[in-house]
């Protein structure tokens, strides 16, 4: 699938929103068996987490998704049980566990790409008194991946993992620019 933004054709991922979203992706965009209802829902709810929102009940969940809230409970106590999701109960809330902590360092460890970049983002962030950093896309957003910074006392301060969107920031930019016109 593939999306138009300011006349460019990029290829999108479609997030699984609802439970009619899911069922068309499953009949109509994926013909083959191959793809698995559950397992996309079950990691809609580990989206629906954010720097922002960090700390979220079952129905906050349902909103986000658009999800059953029958679905997200069955989905909240399967991972929980995996550990990828903690509840607390003291809030009645979840947040993400250590497990999701423990996928994330394992994908970013295969960006080879940092090892090999990080000395000249450095080096770049120092001589121009800036942040330099490395993103890849992830649907319409950019996560970093690499962050540089120089002693500039007012720098751009962004962890790895953080979200941006893509239409209106310098690395998303950066990326539509680069994409082959179609």
């Amino acid at each position: 699938m593939t999306g138009d933004v300011d006349g460019m054709e990029i290829p999108v991922s479609v997030p699984v929103a609802d439970v009619e979203a899911a069922d068309r992706l499953a009949s109509d965009e994926i013909k083959d068996r191959q793809f698995v209802v559950a397992l996309a829902r079950g990691l809609e709810v580990l989206r629906a987490f954010t720097q922002k929102d960090n700390v979220l009940g079952k129905q906050n969940i349902a909103a986000i998704t658009g999800l059953p809230k029958p679905t997200v409970s069955r989905l909240t106590d399967t991972l929980t049980r995996l550990g990828y999701l903690s509840y607390s109960d003291r809030l009645g809330k979840y947040q993400l566990g250590t497990a999701v902590l423990s996928l994330g360092y394992a994908a970013l460890a295969n960006v080879g790409v940092r090892q090999i970049a990080r000395p000249f983002m450095q080096e770049l962030a120092n001589h121009a008194a800036a942040s330099v950093s490395l993103g890849g896309r992830d649907r319409l957003g950019m996560v970093y991946v690499e962050h540089c910074r120089s002693d500039a006392t007012v720098t751009l301060r962004r962890d790895l993992g953080s979200r941006i969107p893509v239409e209106t920031t310098a690395m998303g930019r950066a990326l539509l620019a680069a994409l082959p016109r179609r």
